[in-house]
């Protein structure tokens, strides 16, 4: 028999599980901080568009400066400053549905966050007015073309306006200008009213018969949301005769 013979099969390593001792009990974490405030101190008043207005809070330590945040109401502001862990200024955003300015917001109501709002397009209106009765005036007249545009959400309204312009008198000429306002629009051949946008654009007529085309446009700002305005052109002669507008278009779209 050889050495090797005599070999036992060695046994399976057995392993032994002792428990060690429990290890004491961990302390409770802090709690987190909610990602929304109340309004404190004795509320706020919405401001205009564009405008910023301080705000007390129970905290604002999760607001951080360029967010959107929404006020039940609702209306959404931007974060502009935060100068405390309890106060916040806001930039009012006006988006549509918005309270209007001038709203006051009581204590207690939820600020939380928003986001940007998308493309709103508010009111869009489209005329073309029958060519007016013309004018000699040289100080200018209304010519009663009745547009109208009635802001949804931002109160800021581009206006343009184009057709063509003529004079009888070879030499003479015509100055046209945007004008708008509230209330009744007025009738042709009224004395000049509204607000005047813009620069006065001017012909002069080449021929009896010339007409020159006219384009007007400009961005009112600070119109009143839900309130009517009127759009016309006052029109004056340059020097005399009888000037002109035919072929009119007037296209006013909030922005």
């Amino acid at each position: 028999m050889s050495a090797l013979d005599c070999c036992q099969p060695c046994p399976s390593v057995q392993i032994s599980e002792v428990p060690g001792p429990q290890g004491d009990d961990g302390t409770d974490g802090s709690n987190g901080t909610n990602a929304f405030s109340f309004v404190g101190g004795v509320g706020f008043t919405i401001p205009a568009i564009g405008a910023t207005v301080g705000v007390t809070l129970d905290t604002s330590k999760w607001m951080v400066i360029g967010q959107i945040v929404v006020v039940d109401g609702p209306a959404n502001f931007q974060v502009t400053a935060v100068p405390t862990d309890t106060s916040a200024t806001l930039k009012f955003m006006g988006y549509f549905g918005d309270l209007p300015a001038g709203t006051a917001m009581a204590v207690g109501l939820k600020v939380s966050p928003a986001g940007v709002s998308g493309a709103i397009v508010g009111d869009v209106a489209i005329s073309s007015p029958a060519d007016p009765t013309g004018t000699a005036d040289a100080t200018g007249k209304m010519m009663g073309l009745a547009g109208t545009v009635t802001p949804t959400f931002s109160g800021r309204v581009l206006i343009l306006i184009t057709g063509m312009l003529g004079n009888g008198a070879i030499g003479d000429g015509a100055s046209i200008q945007i004008r708008y306002g509230t209330g009744a629009a007025p009738a042709n051949a009224a004395a000049l009213t509204g607000t005047a946008l813009g620069k006065l654009k001017n012909m002069v007529a080449s021929t009896a018969a010339g007409k020159q085309g006219f384009a007007l446009g400009y961005v009112v700002t600070g119109l009143t949301v839900a309130t009517p305005y009127w759009i016309d052109v006052g029109l004056k002669a340059v020097t005399g005769n009888t000037a002109s507008v035919y072929d009119v278009d007037i296209v006013a779209v909030e922005i």
